[in-house]
């Protein structure tokens, strides 16, 4: 008998220290328009009636559900450890039961404050879920915070937090929260940031879609100012404006903060901006930046139409840079100045239109670009696809498409820079005043300029001049270079023209050209290096852009590796 009792108190020992060990069940407290604040809040029948009586109510761990209905001048400050999800008709057993969508629960600011105020010890995952969010100086404020804001629509929010009158849908300030799956609508800054306003943070912006916002400043969509580390994925940004400068869609700008930017696989459209500078799309000034698979599209500004990025240092893959324009100066597609290292790489440049310049304009210390269809651009100065300057260069491998420029250089037009590399690119069927397919210009001259500027193992076809007579497919102005293993056919247009200087051409084939025997040497020396082919090249299929060589083309194997190394 006295050993049973002494078993018996140790397993009620046992049990009792594990009970200890365990922290407190969550609870749900529950919040209807029906419901009463002076109810427990434990069951939908007991329900509280504002999200603020369940709050004062909650501790760490609960959540509180909130059923469809407007509650007015609404104030929430969401303390750390808990979760408010909005979106139930009132009568579900589980928080999978809920459809926001359905049952729109309204958060209303009255006008005044932040509807949604974020603790800045909230952790990842804690935070507002399945609201409409609206009529606040802002309608959810992030300080210092880790929170989650999700599945919410933000809308109708004017910027008046602090005076500053900063980001209207989402203030952030600080911490590192997440910002996902939300709809972003009609918001209003007077400053920057008419969606949202993130400032000194590690911020993640995911799959929202962000879209009629306004600021009277920077940044109309969303606007990212002195953030250590930004990730900006798998948003629709649309029709957002700012009246000055940065971007009318997404602004990335730090002027003494060390940063990285990540902006992948998100759509950006219809948004303008109308400063003196900045993008109508995307803006990315003095970070570290990857641009990736992304479409900006139909975007405007004054210069910078699609994009606009400033020093820095910026890898562009795999976009699709199309529609864009800039009204007054820069590229329509792209605008890059003073960039540390660019690398553009696998675009698609597209239908863009520039006062300036159409397809996109490159200025900085060092760019590669490679791998890029550049079509259909359309300016108004030199360089109509592209326009570079200043920069060393490498550009391969690229497509030069049907693009305009109503001065030199349809395709593109690179000019003053120290050192350059042309090679393996396709110019086909470009438009220009006299150049039609590349314009090379040299501010001054060098004793080893032949052997760093090179245009070699290129193809121009079908290129040709605005004016009525005259004009050449490659211009080079007042410097020395390297002409070899290149292929000029069925161009309208002349073949090469140096003015004044000197280019050496080796090893290339000039068909159809047909001004001054297609090879025109003006107030400089045209060295004629040896292995030049005035043959039919035998394309596959040039009626339908396969430049390819036949088997038996004279062309194959004709070029010497020397000259184009």
């Amino acid at each position: 008998m006295k050993r049973t009792r002494f078993l018996l108190v140790q397993l009620l020992a046992v049990a009792a220290a594990l009970a200890c060990g365990q922290p407190a069940r969550s609870a749900v407290i529950y919040v209807a328009p029906s419901g009463n604040d002076g109810n427990p809040g434990t069951s939908w029948a007991a329900a509280k009636a504002t999200p603020g009586g369940a709050i004062a109510a909650a501790s760490a761990g609960d959540e509180v559900w909130v059923a469809a209905g407007t509650y007015a001048d609404t104030h929430v400050a969401i303390p750390a450890g808990v979760t408010i999800y909005g979106g139930f008709a009132g009568d579900e057993p589980t928080r999978e039961n809920r459809n926001p969508a359905l049952h729109e629960t309204i958060l209303d600011g009255g006008g005044t404050g932040a509807v949604v105020t974020l603790a800045a010890s909230a952790a990842a995952g804690q935070g507002v879920d399945g609201f409409t969010i609206r009529n606040g100086h802002v309608g959810v404020l992030a300080t210092d915070s880790a929170g989650l804001i999700s599945g919410n629509i933000i809308r109708d929010n004017v910027g008046g937090l602090f005076g500053t009158l900063q980001g209207a849908g989402i203030y952030v300030s600080g911490g590192n929260p997440v910002i996902r799956n939300n709809t972003i609508a009609h918001n209003h800054s007077g400053h920057d940031g008419g969606g949202v306003y993130a400032q000194v943070s590690r911020v993640t912006v995911a799959d929202n879609v962000v879209e009629g916002n306004t600021s009277d400043r920077n940044g109309g969509g969303i606007s990212f100012y002195e953030c250590t580390e930004v990730v900006v994925t798998g948003n629709t940004v649309r029709g957002n404006e700012c009246a000055n400068n940065a971007a009318g869609g997404v602004s990335v700008f730090n002027s003494g903060v060390s940063g990285t930017a990540v902006v992948e696989g998100n759509t950006l459209e219809g948004c303008r901006a109308f400063g003196p500078y900045g993008a109508g799309g995307l803006l990315v000034w003095g970070v570290a930046a990857e641009v990736r698979g992304n479409r900006i599209a139909g975007n405007t500004a004054r210069s910078g139409g699609g994009i606009y990025l400033a020093y820095g240092t910026v890898v562009l893959e795999e976009n699709v840079i199309e529609e864009n324009s800039a009204t007054e100066t820069g590229a329509g597609g792209l605008t890059s100045i003073e960039v540390a290292s660019l690398v553009l790489s696998r675009n698609t440049l597209r239908g863009n239109q520039g006062v300036d310049w159409g397809g996109a304009v490159v200025a900085g210390k060092d760019a590669l670009i490679e791998d890029n269809l550049i079509e259909s651009n359309e300016g108004g100065a030199w360089g109509g696809g592209m326009h570079i300057s200043g920069v060393a260069l490498t550009m391969q491998r690229n497509r030069f498409v049907r693009n305009t420029a109503h001065q030199n250089g349809g395709g593109a037009e690179v000019s003053g820079c120290p050192s350059f590399l042309i090679a393996n690119n396709l110019f086909d069927g470009n438009r220009g005043v006299y150049n039609c397919a590349l314009t090379v210009a040299f501010t001054d001259n060098a004793a080893d300029w032949p052997s760093r500027n090179r245009v070699i193992n290129n193809t121009f076809v079908n290129n040709q001049t605005i004016v009525a007579t005259g004009g050449t497919t490659l211009g080079l102005y007042q410097g020395v270079a390297v002409i070899a293993n290149n292929i000029l056919a069925s161009n309208p247009a002349g073949g090469i023209y140096s003015n004044p200087g000197g280019i050496s051409l080796p090893n290339s084939a000039v068909l159809n050209n047909n001004l001054f025997d297609s090879i025109w040497g003006f107030a400089g020396a045209v060295d004629d290096g040896g292995g030049n082919l005035v043959v039919d090249p035998l394309f596959a299929n040039a009626a339908a852009s396969d430049y390819h060589l036949q088997d038996t083309s004279q062309c194959l194997d004709a070029g010497a590796t020397a000259a184009a190394s």
